[in-house]
């Protein structure tokens, strides 16, 4: 049988009870905010791969990823008002942006990005 000395015994019983406490969620863990739902993701993609229509397209990179920051670079405009109609409404502060080509689902007060569904606007 191993033995533990005391000072690795008190590491262990307070790491359990700091999982205990905080969960196992990892180190970082998304901001607390509204998801794109499944329908949303579905109306979203179909609206602007009806735009793009079918011929062979370069696919540009992802330039946002959900838990991040919306910093000042990449270029950002609001979804299209057809498509922002057919969607259901956000309370404020939240905003649904087309970031390059991704569309993010944005915090405005703290610019948190929430959700990213990517490279579907381009």
């Amino acid at each position: 049988m191993h033995r533990h000395t005391p000072a690795r015994r008190t590491f262990l019983v307070c790491s359990a009870a700091l999982l205990a406490t905080t969960g196992f969620a990892g180190c970082a863990s998304a901001p607390a905010g509204p998801r794109f739902s499944e329908a949303e993701r579905k109306a979203i993609t179909e609206y602007f791969a009806r735009q793009r229509g079918r011929g062979p397209v370069e696919v540009p990179a992802q330039t946002v990823k959900a838990g991040g920051k919306l910093g000042p670079g990449p270029r950002r405009r609001r979804l299209p008002r057809e498509l922002e109609e057919a969607l259901p409404a956000l309370a404020a502060p939240y905003l649904r942006l087309v970031v390059n080509a991704d569309v993010a689902l944005v915090n405005t007060d703290t610019d948190d990005i929430l959700d990213v569904i990517p490279q579907v606007a381009y």
